[in-house]
């Protein structure tokens, strides 16, 4: 039996800098009138989607921010539990280090996410993205980077984050505290930052989703998930 519906946001529930719509809002709804949990899954920060499961008008919501470093049961301020990974200090440092040297190289060009931990970058004019790319490839040329980071290339940014800092992991500890499994969980989204959560979930739903991982169905829109999900629960 279905317990919980994990959701990507950018991509996903809503495209990129748009809001989500009043009929995705509605049927996210309606599966938590009717008993699931919603979970609200991203590499945004933890605050930042709880105000908007709040404005979407969720009851209970689940928060997984920067792609799994917190967990925030409910949308209240201050969440009603706080589930927070712990990440050394040698990572935290690379990762401070990281963000110095891409600010020398790019400048002002970038803007960055307000994280708490994770390095998110974007390019505050999209023709500056593939010199982004090309500075976050040769920072992860260095081994010390690699062995403790992960970064994931999306459409407006890229993600630099501890590697055992994921949506799985956090999925994954999720479902020990519920006392629930694998087959109790669906999870939608886009991107390679998703797929550790796929991995982790009974039945995965892409959408528009080109990575390297099979979903069990890809989809074209969150129109077409919410009507597969209205089925399978």
């Amino acid at each position: 039996m279905i317990k919980l519906l994990a959701f990507d946001i950018d991509n996903t529930l809503a495209l990129i800098n748009e809001p989500i719509l009043f009929e995705t809002v509605s049927r996210l709804k309606q599966f938590e009138n009717s008993g699931l949990k919603i979970a609200f899954v991203s590499g945004k920060p933890a605050i930042y989607l709880s105000g908007l499961a709040r404005q979407a008008g969720l009851k209970a919501p689940i928060i997984i921010g920067e792609n799994g470093l917190n967990i925030y049961y409910g949308c209240s301020v201050p969440p009603l539990k706080v589930i927070d990974t712990d990440v050394d200090l040698e990572t935290h440092e690379i990762l401070h280090s990281i963000k110095n040297e891409i600010i020398t190289s790019l400048g002002d060009k970038i803007w960055f996410q307000p994280n708490a931990v994770s390095v998110t970058a974007f390019p505050k004019d999209y023709e500056d993205m593939p010199a982004l790319k090309k500075m976050v490839a040769k920072l992860f040329q260095n081994d010390e980077v690699t062995s403790k980071l992960v970064s994931y290339t999306h459409l407006d940014s890229i993600d630099i984050a501890p590697k055992l800092v994921n949506k799985g992991n956090a999925l994954s500890h999720l479902l020990k505290l519920e006392g629930w499994q694998k087959e109790d969980v669906i999870a939608i989204g886009d991107g390679e930052n998703d797929i550790p959560m796929f991995e982790q979930a009974g039945f995965s739903i892409g959408i528009n989703f080109m990575g390297q991982y099979t979903v069990n169905v890809n989809v074209n829109s969150i129109h077409e998930a919410l009507d597969l999900l209205q089925i399978r629960c």
